[in-house]
């Protein structure tokens, strides 16, 4: 019989929003609760889980483990890892839920058969038209996103595989990247896990002067820098791919229409910061560029750009790769 903790970083989010989580584990039918553990991670938040909550839910195993100072998510997940003695682990957002009343019953039936070393689920991300009508749109489990990912813990341990101390943005991207990449001994099953439930003042959604890509862009160019270390000192294979592609996708989002507005100095001003970032990362690596069959390098970066317009499909590509590099190589080479 194996066991199953979940881990939930939790910082701001209500009791009456935790009700709502813990309810839609609480309805899981057919499956034996002993082996389903709930991790929760104060990560120093001013309304942590009330005990009166965890008594509400006294049926279900529940820890509420505190950390000693505000460490972000990725820690806080870290900290629920290390705390954990289950088989396998996986990981939901405080303000979120899990799809069905039966997921689980899946889930169980899956690694008790197949004993993956990582189970891949479908999840569902609701989100509201500009008439306020909620949507749902249904996702595979892919390598950016947490979401609907079950993991055998022993792996982890075993392969050093841990979130970044550096990283508290886009730590989620740098952690599957590095844990996907790890192993082969991966499932994929249409079970659906996973409810990221919308909530406009969440970090990822929130509406504020600038899209999350742009307000992030210099951590996002730190996770890949971190994992291209991890994938070189790990000696992998994959490193020269992965940093063709992760400059690329950086490109795709200096040279979007995420920087149209030329009126607004501030965005200007951060392009121009950012680009100055890119093209000293870009000069870092052309080493690699050119080592790499040019038939390769074109096809990892068709890759990107679709994957960046698939994502983003309002953000099209305001200049080619020659054209950016041309402009950024003038400007920037003495």
């Amino acid at each position: 019989m194996c066991t199953l903790d979940i881990i939930i970083p939790q910082y701001k989010e209500s009791n009456s929003i935790l009700e709502r989580l813990l309810t839609s584990i609480y309805n899981q039918k057919n499956i034996d609760f002993n082996q389903l553990g709930i991790i929760f991670i104060n990560d120093c938040s001013p309304s942590p889980i009330s005990m009166s909550l965890i008594q509400k839910f006294s049926d279900l195993k529940i820890q509420s483990l505190k950390t000693t100072k505000n460490v972000g998510p990725g820690l806080a997940r870290q900290f629920g890892i290390d705390h954990s003695t289950a088989d396998y682990i996986t990981f939901l957002d405080a303000d979120d839920m899990y799809y069905s009343d039966h997921c689980f019953e899946q889930i169980f039936q899956i690694l008790e058969q197949k004993k993956p070393t990582i189970l891949l689920t479908k999840w569902v991300e609701e989100i509201f038209d500009s008439y306020g009508n909620s949507k749902q749109i249904m996702h595979t489990s892919d390598i950016i996103f947490l979401h609907g990912k079950v993991i055998k813990r022993s792996y982890l341990i075993e392969n050093n595989i841990r979130f970044s101390p550096k990283l508290r943005l886009h730590e989620d991207s740098y952690f599957c990247t590095i844990l996907l990449l790890s192993t082969q001994d991966i499932l994929s099953t249409e079970v659906i896990l996973n409810y990221w439930r919308y909530r406009k003042d969440s970090l990822v959604r929130e509406k504020k002067e600038y899209h999350y890509l742009v307000r992030t862009f210099k951590d996002l160019l730190i996770c890949n820098k971190e994992v291209a270390r991890e994938l070189e000192q790990r000696n992998h294979p994959y490193k020269n791919e992965y940093i063709i592609k992760a400059i690329v996708y950086l490109y795709c989002i200096l040279a979007s229409y995420f920087f149209e507005n030329k009126k607004d100095k501030k965005l200007q001003s951060l392009k121009k910061e950012y680009e100055k970032l890119f093209f000293l990362y870009l000069s870092e690596n052309l080493d690699i560029f050119h080592q790499t069959d040019s038939s390769l390098v074109v096809q990892y970066m068709n890759e990107q750009m679709n994957m960046f317009i698939h994502t983003n499909s309002n953000m099209g590509m305001k200049e080619t790769w020659t054209e950016f590099i041309t402009r950024l190589t003038n400007e920037y080479v003495d």
